[in-house]
């Protein structure tokens, strides 16, 4: 067998894309980062957070003239001393000297529980890949998400302004990690999105309340037309509109399937001349009375499309044009 004249099918990087993606992008630097644009109002929030000690410090504690030395000064006996058998300090909180942990407020303020429920505006999920380096390539290196809603006019890739979401580290200018605390890190776009939404959400690092408002402002962002090419990261690529998801060849690791695509007419990242890049559709095909599950190309520069077999033990071959 040669590259030329291949007489099995060859194996391929086969990544998954969340289905309700609006477009998907990539850039090139160290890594390779594959986004996901996700539409308005493509997930629901529906939670009950309970409201935390800090939580009820800041809406009661914080400014309540009993959190004074000057509340206790006006029960000060003849020595200086408060006198703690003064009636009005029967049921004292001492949150002047030891904080809010849950003990009785004298105010008959009462910790609250909010009904969280909202549509969450157009995001960005972003995984970052090895492209260099020794093989195998394209594992997973770090993730992001933010809100943003993006869109292509006039063939330029644009955007609104940045805002956080919900357990992601980092600020607006440079968003960092998704915390995923004890649950295991996702391999592609369609695991980070889905393994996202699937835990009860805390406020540890934006509480929920904070991510509604984004939401409504990122929301209004877009319905003011507020795009612009500079609130992207730079060298950011339209790679494809939505699409089940990529075939990833890498001239060093899949020569024969490069060789193949190439003279097909698929081209090459200009910005990366070992990668291409290759959407993807879930479909079905028949031949000879039988059903056949897989991925289908774009298609190619004769107009034809090429399959390849879905996941499972055959999974990611490229069986041939279509």
């Amino acid at each position: 067998m040669s590259v030329i004249f291949p007489t099995t099918p060859a194996k391929v990087n086969i990544h998954p894309l969340p289905k309700n993606a609006e477009m998907i992008t990539y850039r090139v630097d160290d890594v390779l980062s594959l986004s996901a644009w996700m539409p308005d109002e493509f997930y629901r929030i529906q939670q009950i957070r309970n409201e935390t000690n800090d939580d009820f410090y800041e809406r009661h504690c914080d400014g309540c003239w009993r959190n004074s030395c000057d509340f206790l000064n006006d029960f000060e006996d003849e020595d200086g001393e408060v006198d703690w058998d003064h009636p009005d300090l029967s049921n004292h909180c001492g949150v002047y000297d030891n904080g809010y942990d849950g003990q009785y407020c004298p105010r008959g303020f009462e910790k609250e529980d909010t009904n969280i429920d909202f549509f969450v505006s157009n995001m960005v999920f972003e995984i970052h890949l090895t492209h260099l380096g020794e093989v195998p390539r394209y594992q997973y290196v770090k993730d992001t998400a933010f809100l943003q809603a993006g869109k292509v006019f006039n063939d330029e890739l644009i955007a609104t302004s940045l805002r956080m979401a919900s357990n992601v580290f980092g600020h607006e200018d440079q968003p960092e990690g998704i915390c995923w605390g004890y649950n295991s890190k996702p391999n592609s776009l369609r695991e980070i999105v889905s393994q996202y939404f699937s835990t009860p959400f805390n406020n540890d690092l934006l509480n929920l309340e904070t991510f509604e408002e984004n939401c409504i402002a990122g929301r209004r962002d877009a319905s003011r037309r507020r795009y612009s090419s500079s609130y992207l990261v730079p060298n950011e690529r339209f790679l494809s509109n939505t699409k089940d998801a990529l075939m990833i060849i890498d001239a060093e690791e899949n020569v024969q399937v490069f060789f193949t695509m190439l003279m097909a007419g698929f081209k090459p990242l200009s910005e990366a001349s070992h990668v291409m890049l290759i959407p993807l559709t879930e479909s079905e095909i028949e031949k000879n009375g039988k059903v056949y599950s897989g991925y289908i190309t774009i298609p190619d520069d004769v107009n034809k499309s090429w399959f390849i077999s879905p996941t499972g033990e055959m999974s990611g071959l490229l069986v041939g044009q279509l």
